[in-house]
């Protein structure tokens, strides 16, 4: 097929680009997604079921994508064509390379140290994004109670 006009070359570069109104709502929807998955993964964690944690902390990452994507004012891409959007990705609280980094550290060990670390910052990201959760201290106080039952290793 050959593309005369550009027509076509426009429309497929918009596919998957959210209007600012969908984009808000998929990104508040995902953000609640990711921090279900997340408390559910550290409390799993927390109850010795490794298993259960390390499925949830996967199910969180994939949140986190889809949110990180409409913040952006995208879909977020099947997990196989990540690599070829993590461009589209502007506003995001670490540079592409390190944020894969970390998902690929969560994905291998579940650690639950490094799970946190990101919600945290994920929490002030999307609240500098005008994203506030409403989770109000339930957050902090399982973070808490997922801390002291894995003490740092020494």
């Amino acid at each position: 097929m050959f593309d005369k006009t550009g027509e076509l070359t426009e429309i497929l570069r918009g596919f998957g680009n959210l209007s600012p109104e969908r984009a808000c709502s998929e990104a508040a929807a995902a953000y609640d997604g990711y921090l279900n998955d997340f408390i559910r993964s550290i409390k799993a964690a927390r109850k010795g079921d490794r298993l259960g944690a390390h499925l949830k902390a996967s199910a969180s990452l994939q949140q986190l994508l889809r949110t990180l994507f409409a913040v952006n004012g995208y879909l977020a891409p099947y997990a196989d064509r990540l690599h070829r959007h993590w461009c589209r990705l502007k506003k995001i609280p670490y540079p592409p390379e390190e944020l894969a980094r970390r998902i690929e550290r969560i994905l291998q060990t579940g650690d639950v140290r490094e799970q946190i670390q990101l919600e945290t910052q994920m929490e002030a990201f999307m609240y500098a994004e005008g994203f506030p959760h409403e989770w109000e201290d339930k957050l902090e106080q399982e973070k808490a109670r997922v801390l002291a039952a894995f003490p740092p290793e020494r």
